[in-house]
């Protein structure tokens, strides 16, 4: 008996899950994520304690404001600040906490080979946890905002400038959630030394920035392009180290995080043309923090020799060579990147502070500061990379500053064997830095100071320069043989 066949046409047609609450170009991470956030005790624990810690607030507000206008001006400051402390803590601090913990259970219950299965990449998923965790901060904001503008009824309130510092909170937060997640790849100890900086550090450079940024000029609000600039660098950064921490070795994030830093170079440039001084100057300091320390995480890896990293740079033609000895892993193409980025950092800097006097010794300031990231390497590439790496060079820079801090109290006596002493500090780079910059423009004979630290940094690099051609020349010719590999198309994700 034969059977019939159903036809494509009378296939039935698929019906929508109950559970399809989202649209389906939302990233399937940033799904996951925020039902699991949202519907945890933690975010919930945190919205209810916030609501109930506000009503409380201001309704001792209203019970202890004043009839005297110099009293109630007081009072209201004295609470308005209590509500930022409140609102700040828990935005900028308590959930971007969640962040690291949502990463170390991933790691925990073994599920990141699951969700790579699923043919999301690191950075989908490193952004997934971080879209999640910033819509949960945004959800806290706009439960907010009510107690915000109610604020403006009680007097002598700036909303304006409240909005403005709302605003800045939530780009704390933004760069707060990025370090948790970047955090949770290291190691326990550079874990917690790194979130203690940053936790410590960032808000209240950010803060306190924003408020110098905001009364250095006549409105806050044209503050806040550079505010927003160093946060989206500094945000995409840790994203990008967050990401590379779980990533496959065949995924370059290398070239991601120095194009990102040449990015911020160009940034700086367009800074110190476009904005104002203070504004200018919070810009070209953050990037040149940042590059520094994109340049120096990079000098303490190797390369990597698979063919998916370098064939990209193979399909640019006669540009993927010197492309892929700037932008590929490595510690030889580091070396590469930060001659690129130094002296477009430099011009940055010195068309950023145009009024600073040539006895400032900006440039030879600039030289010796790279002369500090390079001057370590020779005796980092006696040792295998990462963590040891990091530590030789942390090393040898603490070494430099407890050389300079010994002769700092010897400034007094000028008997030759201490002239002689102080000499010789002068062959570590960065001693030779500190000591230009605490001489100020009160002395001269800063060109000997100079010449000992770059002398040692070429004397060190010396014997870096034939294994450093050998890596560059292995670069182009892995670049070669990924142009004769056939094109593999990419893998789609099934519908």
């Amino acid at each position: 008996m034969n059977m019939p066949s159903l036809s494509p046409a009378a296939a039935p047609k698929p019906v929508r899950w109950p559970g399809d609450d989202f649209p389906t170009w939302i990233s399937p991470m940033l799904v996951k994520e925020l039902r699991q956030g949202v519907q945890s005790g933690a975010f919930a624990w945190t919205f209810i304690l916030l609501q109930a810690a506000m009503f409380l607030l201001m309704t001792f507000w209203v019970l202890n404001r004043s009839t005297g206008l110099q009293s109630r001006l007081e009072v209201n400051q004295l609470f308005h600040g209590f509500f930022w402390s409140l609102f700040g803590f828990a935005a900028a601090i308590i959930l971007p906490v969640r962040a690291a913990g949502s990463m170390t259970a991933e790691r925990v219950g073994n599920t990141l080979d699951l969700l790579r299965l699923t043919h999301l990449s690191s950075t989908q998923i490193v952004v997934g946890k971080w879209l999640a965790l910033m819509a949960q901060v945004l959800l806290l904001a706009t439960a907010v905002l009510p107690y915000l503008v109610l604020q403006y009824f009680f007097g002598g309130l700036d909303l304006v400038a409240d909005l403005f510092s709302f605003v800045v909170v939530l780009l704390v937060a933004s760069v707060m959630t990025a370090a948790s997640l970047a955090a949770a790849g290291q190691s326990p100890l550079t874990r917690g030394l790194l979130t203690a900086f940053v936790f410590i550090a960032v808000p209240n450079f950010l803060g306190g920035f924003g408020s110098v940024l905001g009364t250095a000029v006549l409105s806050p609000w044209s503050a806040l392009p550079a505010i927003l600039v160093v946060a989206a660098l500094l945000t995409a950064v840790m994203l990008i180290y967050a990401a590379a921490a779980i990533a496959p070795p065949a995924e370059n994030h290398a070239c991601r995080v120095r194009v990102l830093a040449l990015v911020a170079t160009g940034l700086a440039l367009v800074a110190g043309a476009w904005f104002g001084p203070v504004s200018a100057a919070f810009v070209i300091t953050v990037t040149v923090l940042l590059v520094a320390g994109i340049a120096i995480a990079e000098l303490t890896s190797d390369p990597v020799e698979l063919a998916s990293i370098h064939a990209p740079f193979a399909r640019l033609g006669l540009f993927g060579g010197p492309a892929a000895m700037v932008l590929t892993p490595g510690w030889a193409t580091a070396i590469c990147f930060t001659l690129l980025a130094a002296p477009l950092l430099g011009l940055a800097v010195v068309d950023g502070f145009p009024g600073l006097p040539a006895t400032a010794r900006i440039p030879e300031k600039f030289v010796l500061g790279v002369a500090a990231i390079l001057f370590p390497l020779s005796l980092m590439l006696r040792l295998t990379a990462g963590k040891t790496r990091k530590l030789v060079f942390i090393g040898v820079q603490i070494f430099s500053l407890v050389i300079f801090f010994y002769q700092s109290p010897l400034g007094f006596s000028n008997t030759s064997g201490v002239e002689i002493f102080r000499a010789l500090t002068n062959l570590l780079p960065l001693a030779a830095l500190l000591n230009l910059v605490s001489q100020g423009s009160s002395s001269g004979g800063f060109e000997p100071m100079i010449g000992l630290a770059l002398g040692t940094t070429a004397l060190s690099l010396v014997f870096v320069i034939p294994r450093f051609v050998r890596q560059l020349a292995a670069v182009d010719r892995r670049v070669t043989a990924a142009r004769a590999l056939p094109a593999v198309p990419r893998r789609s994700l099934p519908a």
